[in-house]
């Protein structure tokens, strides 16, 4: 992204691509949404990615989807987006009992795909808050250090 100017514009086109989707579901009766998962995500997006939420309040033990939980949640160009998570589809994968923890606990999260893994097939009950916030900022210090198109060792 090159200026500020940029991620405004970004950040605009992710909030009406967001406003499509919920519109989408709501159109198919699909009320639970899952924010997607990214590695190095910022303090904001931490606290809710991978969480479920229910875009009406109607499905029993999921949190209301607010407003600071579609993107783009954070103001630096944000790369997160709203995935379709029917009820029935994680009650058939046996997920909807710990995603529902899960997401009604704001002190555990999960900082990347692997974490996200491991509390999926319940070998964790992800990260506290703040071992997730040092994941995540170790992981972004890491990638500002090298070179983008630089080689990995």
């Amino acid at each position: 992204m090159g200026g500020l100017k940029d991620i405004a514009e970004h950040n605009l086109q992710r909030r009406e691509s967001s406003e499509r989707m919920l519109a989408q579901y709501r159109a198919f009766n699909i009320d639970l949404v899952q924010v997607d998962v990214h590695s190095g995500p910022c303090p904001k997006c931490l606290r809710v990615q991978g969480k479920v939420f229910s875009i009406s309040g109607n499905t029993p033990g999921f949190p209301l989807l607010t407003e600071d939980a579609i993107p783009p949640i954070c103001a630096e160009g944000c790369r997160h987006v709203l995935l379709a998570a029917p009820l029935m589809f994680l009650e058939a994968r046996g997920q909807a009992a710990y995603l529902r923890a899960f997401s009604c606990n704001d002190g555990l999260v999960v900082t990347d795909i692997y974490d996200y893994t491991d509390l999926r097939t319940g070998r964790s009950p992800g990260r506290g808050l703040a071992e997730g916030e040092r994941i995540a900022e170790e992981y972004r210090a890491s990638r500002q250090r090298r070179p983008r198109g630089a080689a990995r060792r």
